[in-house]
């Protein structure tokens, strides 16, 4: 009778034993092909997740698998390879379904003249020059791009984008609201426009007689950025350098008159938070608005360095 009861306990542990081996938690690959729309494969793209507690069935949802194929192409993803990432959280998990799968990435196709059309928008809505003074050429663009498939949004990236001349525009592409990747435009963009012209030279140091300032359109393709497009934009600013007759000015040409002369006796105004204290010094160069100046102080022979405001005092803020 001893033995019969051994016997049945015994039997009693082994099909608990046995049992418990057929319920272990479960990783169930869903097929020998499957489809995804993302750039990335986790294992709950590709497989089914039985049997495991919350937090690890989660984990598990998210586990990276390996990076997703080109848009319409395919990568081969063996069963031995997610039975390795799997058992790096749960080593008693079994791994079910066919020794190799095949995910493909599926695509949807944009058009290369829309990624040209937003680069080119973008550009007649943020130059300074009318649009019929310009012609903009596509020099390179794609006839098609094959994206992930989903919502497709296209965006420029700003990225001090120069308005003449040989232009590239980035194109930030995004998928589902998800950024993909960037395709760059290429344009040639002529600018034809009215500019400032000196009909006379200007001498370096002189005041723009205005009298003798002409609005006309010229080819500024080739000239930089800064090209002036209004005659009062000079008005008693004076010529950094000599400038030939019939040039396009520039800003960068000319500068602001000085508020004070070199060896001039100027106000100072030192401000510490509501507290404001003034004095004379003796200025160190010329000074003009927003730039910096040296003063040698009246009282106490102390050189001190601060902003020229707009009425020509000098500003030192602590």
């Amino acid at each position: 009778m001893k033995y019969c009861a051994l016997i049945f306990c015994l039997f009693f542990l082994c099909g608990n034993l046995v049992g418990e081996e057929t319920n272990y938690p479960t990783v169930v690959i869903k097929d020998k092909k499957i489809e995804v729309a993302k750039d990335k494969i986790y294992l709950g793209d590709i497989a089914f997740i039985n049997g495991f507690d919350i937090e690890r069935q989660e984990k598990l949802k998210v586990l990276y698998i390996v990076r997703a194929a080109m848009p319409g192409e395919k990568v081969t993803i063996s069963k031995e390879l997610i039975e390795n990432k799997v058992k790096r959280i749960y080593q008693a998990a079994i791994i079910e379904g066919p020794d190799e799968i095949e995910v493909f990435t599926e695509k949807s196709d944009i058009a290369g003249q829309d990624v040209a059309k937003t680069a080119k928008d973008y550009l007649f809505d943020h130059m300074k020059w009318p649009k019929e003074d310009v012609e903009i050429t596509v020099s390179k663009t794609r006839e098609d791009l094959q994206l992930l498939q989903g919502k497709v949004l296209l965006k420029v990236k700003d990225n001090n984008i120069n308005f003449k001349g040989n232009v590239i525009v980035p194109v930030e592409i995004y998928v589902n609201n998800q950024f993909y990747k960037i395709e760059p435009v290429k344009f040639f963009v002529k600018v034809n426009t009215e500019c400032v012209v000196s009909e006379t030279g200007i001498k370096k140091g002189d005041i723009p007689d205005l009298t003798t300032i002409i609005k006309t359109k010229k080819d500024i393709t080739y000239l930089p950025e800064d090209v002036i497009t209004d005659p009062l934009e000079i008005q008693n600013r004076i010529a950094k350098r000599a400038i030939s007759p019939e040039t396009v000015l520039l800003y960068s040409m000319f500068e602001s008159r000085p508020l004070f002369k070199r060896g001039d006796t100027v106000y100072v105004i030192v401000k510490i938070k509501s507290l404001e204290v003034q004095s004379e010094g003796q200025a160190f160069s010329d000074g003009r608005e927003g730039e910096k100046v040296k003063v040698k102080l009246i009282n106490g022979n102390k050189i001190v360095e601060g902003i020229v405001n707009s009425d020509g005092k000098v500003i030192i803020e602590k």
